[in-house]
């Protein structure tokens, strides 16, 4: 299985469509479950959002520098979807804001590199066949991932139905530790020190793919 998934890179459109189910079965959810969930002030949304996209920023900026120093993307992937799993598992047994709060800045603030890091792995890989038309494959990919957004809102709402917002925080949950054991079993561990050896002396290194 593992060589069939790799020879037609249907693991990484996988994990796309994984990864984007994630942050689509949450992402929407949030400012109902914070204001209506949580019976907090719809300022306590706007205290959330920021704090989140802030420290998203600085994770960015982090894995960035790990990047540099040759960290492989797989690893980063990692430590991205572990984050998330674990802040989803606290929303989903939250009684406070500031629980949630904390989790989405501590935690889920990394997933905004995942589907990032997916798409590098993805490219790094492609890099190495012969038999993958690159711009094909990045349509692929993105196609899942857009496929993620239009069935994950609904999906996740359906599930939050009657305020049973747990039920969308678990599902999120299960997809993130389905892409943790994707990418523990299938993905390759290239990192920038790798590739820069195997290019040629005047061949930029470009560590984010396309």
């Amino acid at each position: 299985m593992k060589s069939i998934f790799k020879q037609y890179g249907v693991v990484f459109i996988l994990l796309s469509l994984l990864t984007g189910l994630i942050g689509a079965f949450v992402n929407p959810l949030m400012g109902l479950f914070i204001v209506e969930g949580l019976q907090s002030p719809p300022i306590y949304l706007g205290v959330y959002t920021t704090g989140v996209t802030l420290m998203g920023i600085l994770f960015s900026q982090w894995l960035g520098g790990l990047a540099d120093k040759g960290v492989s993307a797989k690893k980063m992937f990692m430590i991205a979807v572990s984050g998330m799993g674990m802040a989803l598992i606290i929303f989903a047994n939250a009684t406070s804001f500031w629980q949630v709060f904390a989790a989405g800045v501590l935690l889920l603030s990394m997933g905004n590199a995942a589907i990032p890091q997916v798409m590098t792995i993805a490219r790094q890989w492609a890099d190495e066949q012969d038999h993958i038309d690159i711009t094909q494959f990045n349509t692929r990919l993105r196609a899942a991932i857009s496929f993620a957004w239009v069935a994950g809102p609904p999906l996740g709402y359906l599930l939050a139905s009657g305020v049973a917002f747990s039920r969308s925080f678990y599902t999120a949950a299960t997809f993130a530790l389905l892409a943790l054991i994707f990418a523990m079993k299938f993905l390759p561990s290239v990192n920038a020190n790798d590739r820069a050896k195997k290019a040629e002396p005047n061949q930029p290194i470009n560590h984010f793919g396309p």
